[in-house]
């Protein structure tokens, strides 16, 4: 019979509007081995989850049939958020660029980071309209700024 170790709160707590990713907090409700081998395979990796269930128990095949995280194996479950931790590590060693939207055609190209190309052209009533953004096409422009910490500000700040 499976061990249901819901005893894992997942918060999602959103960043600052600059960088639009979110950023992933786990917080343990108790110090049981599972909820420890649950965090510690999201975050370290299940080999680290690995080494210390066997530190505490003889067979982590066992232990890992019987282990739920969240409704999710232990195995699909650091599967699920070691690439979204290692893209947020990622992320926090990037620098943190301002970008200053000095007019209205600046300001639909740092929407369109934001909100999408889409959302900021009908925000702003621009249709079809060929778009420069820093003498780059907006779509070029959304490409090499969207992996980026970045920071939006109005020529006004």
């Amino acid at each position: 019979m499976k061990i249901l170790t819901i005893a894992l709160t997942l918060t999602l707590s959103a960043t600052s509007l600059s960088s639009m990713a979110n950023k992933i907090v786990f917080k343990p409700v108790n110090n049981n081995i599972e909820t420890q081998a649950c965090v510690l395979a999201a975050t370290e990796g299940l080999e680290a989850a690995k080494v210390m269930v066997k530190k505490e128990r003889d067979n982590f095949n066992r232990f890992k049939l019987a282990v739920s995280c969240n409704g999710l194996s232990l195995t699909d479950f650091a599967d699920k958020y070691q690439p979204q931790l290692a893209q947020q590590a990622s992320l926090a060693s990037k620098p943190t660029i301002t970008l200053v939207a000095k007019n209205t055609t600046s300001m639909v190209c740092l929407d369109a980071l934001l909100v999408g190309e889409e959302q900021a052209r009908i925000e702003h009533n621009v249709g079809e309209d060929s778009i420069t953004c820093n003498s780059k096409n907006i779509k070029t422009f959304i490409r090499k700024y969207q992996d980026q910490n970045f920071i939006v500000r109005n020529s006004a700040q």
